[in-house]
């Protein structure tokens, strides 16, 4: 089961045409995370994106260098097909939970 971040992360490059760098993918997250009165670290992205990679949720490559003068290549992360199903069991079981405790709140 992924994390609360994992989610925001997967879901800022599939809403990037499962294709970002990583100040997308920081801006997008956080724009979503936002709009629920949550946050996400700058500084623990990396290393989650890293680990997502290597439990098979991500692939990345270089892309191209930038056309500016001395311009660096970036890596470029896209959602794999077990990413994609991981997101949404995620939110079939936040889904379930919500309904549950809405049940129990009436």
């Amino acid at each position: 089961m992924i994390s609360v971040t994992d989610y925001l992360l997967l879901s800022a490059i599939l809403l990037n045409e499962n294709r970002s760098h990583g100040k997308e993918i920081f801006e997008s997250a956080e724009k979503l995370a936002k709009e629920h009165k949550g946050s996400v670290s700058y500084g623990s992205m990396y290393p989650a994106l890293d680990r997502l990679e290597n439990e098979g949720l991500l692939k990345s490559e270089m892309d191209r260098p930038r056309q500016v003068r001395g311009g660096k290549a970036r890596r470029l992360y896209s959602v794999t097909g077990s990413g994609q199903r991981a997101v949404r069991s995620f939110e079939s079981m936040a889904s379930k939970v919500g309904a549950r405790i809405r049940q129990v709140m009436a």
